[in-house]
């Protein structure tokens, strides 16, 4: 299961750098994984990308989706926000 959420965010996050010409935009990822002694698959394939605009965070426990959503929404600045799952 964990293998193909991970290819799926990759083309996600693919997708999202090679569709847009700007760079006023920010991809904010939240990680329920409250596993802390060790980094995550996602956090991972986040610093692969070593993007300034990716944005990761993890929960200190999991909140389930909907709460996870909102913690997206709290941490995101821009004025516009979608959530892409």
């Amino acid at each position: 299961m964990a293998i193909v959420f991970e290819r799926d965010l990759k083309k996600n996050i693919d997708s999202i750098l090679n569709q847009t010409k700007q760079d006023d935009f920010e991809i904010v990822i939240v990680d329920d994984e409250p596993e802390w002694k060790k980094e995550t698959e996602t956090e991972l394939l986040v610093r692969s990308y070593n993007d300034d605009r990716i944005y990761y965070y993890r929960n200190k426990q999991n909140l389930g989706m909907v709460r996870n959503w909102n913690r997206c929404i709290e941490l995101s600045r821009g004025e516009y926000i979608t959530i892409l799952h």
